[in-house]
């Protein structure tokens, strides 16, 4: 995910001195680590020093010695926030993660990369859920014409795992001509091992696998195994590797950071621009919904799930309630 404004690179003895400039700074503070452990102490003029570097950088007002008011405005995030956001971006083995607080109305992107303390000017809620619903990605027609599946995790660890061991889409008919022969699938055999494997009972493989078809997940033909066509759109999120995950902390005021946080996390499946959005099912506990939302559905979630102002849990899951309904997973 791109970061909203550029961001400024801002070495750790000029963080103290613009922390220590806004006291009291709360113990949930991203840079907090970096202040003395008698953080009642501050001199008369922290910023004093610094000033060139301040004036340098654009964090003055014109003509002045102080922060300008969105610099005053961040500073007073990073000291006091109320949530914190992680936005973690995984694909191939790797993951790359960025991460925001807020004080409940603006966002501030801020880390420490072991030389500097990496800060961002505030900006909106509006405009950090525009970023995310670029790497999203808008559904394709196909995905979009989907109704939403709920299913289970175990689902999707079995269907993951087949994966890994070689399942595959039935290809498609080319004029007329079958093409499976020359696609190497997965033989039932196979399937049904680890099958066995995954639950830890290799006797109950061959069951499984009837049940998985009976369910429309998987296709059989000529003791060979494929994706079946209804499970296919999630099946290619669920194999992808790749996966963005939205976690959002409350931060208790006035306790430190190890206390206890309420947490809502999001994760969307699949590579960007083709994301799937998983989430608990609020009508059967324990199961899970797949769905490709709309543009319009998928930001009422982001904003939700960033702890937005005048976004509410009661409404996305009136809407996710509604949306689940309307698919019968053994169809």
């Amino acid at each position: 995910m791109s970061i909203a404004t550029p961001l400024l690179k801002v070495p750790p003895p000029v963080m103290v001195a613009l922390l220590q400039a806004n006291a009291p700074v709360e113990s949930v503070c991203p840079f907090g680590f970096l202040l003395p452990s008698d953080k009642s102490v501050h001199t008369e003029a922290p910023l004093v020093p610094h000033l060139e570097w301040l004036r340098q950088n654009q964090l003055l007002s014109a003509g002045g010695e102080a922060l300008t008011t969105r610099w005053q405005r961040a500073m007073t995030i990073l000291a006091r926030p109320c949530r914190r956001i992680c936005v973690t971006n995984s694909a191939e083995g790797k993951a790359h993660r960025v991460m925001f607080v807020s004080d409940g109305e603006m966002l501030i992107f801020a880390m420490f990369d072991r030389q500097h303390c990496l800060i961002s000017e505030p900006f909106s809620y509006d405009v950090s859920v525009e970023r995310l619903l670029r790497t999203i990605g808008v559904p394709e027609v196909e995905e979009e014409q989907l109704q939403p599946l709920c299913t289970s995790p175990d689902v999707m660890r079995l269907m993951g795992a087949l994966a890994e061991a070689g399942l595959v889409e039935r290809p498609s008919k080319a004029h007329g001509k079958d093409n499976t022969r020359s696609v190497r699938a997965l033989s039932e055999r196979r399937a049904e091992e680890v099958l066995g494997d995954v639950l830890g009972d290799p006797a109950i493989g061959s069951a499984l696998l009837v049940d998985m078809m009976a369910d429309k997940l998987i296709l059989a033909e000529r003791q060979k195994v494929w994706v079946h066509p209804q499970f296919a759109p999630w099946h290619r999120a669920i194999s992808s590797g790749a996966m963005l995950e939205v976690v959002r902390q409350e931060l208790p005021q006035g306790q430190p950071s190890s206390a206890s946080l309420e947490k809502q996390r999001g994760v969307f499946l699949g590579p960007a621009q083709r994301r799937c959005l998983t989430w608990p099912s609020p009508s059967q506990p324990g199961e899970v919904i797949l769905a490709y939302p709309t543009h319009k559905q998928l930001r009422h979630i982001l904003l939700f799930l960033l702890g937005a102002p005048n976004n509410n849990d009661a409404s996305l899951q009136e809407t996710l309630a509604r949306s689940s309904q309307k698919f019968s997973f053994r169809g």
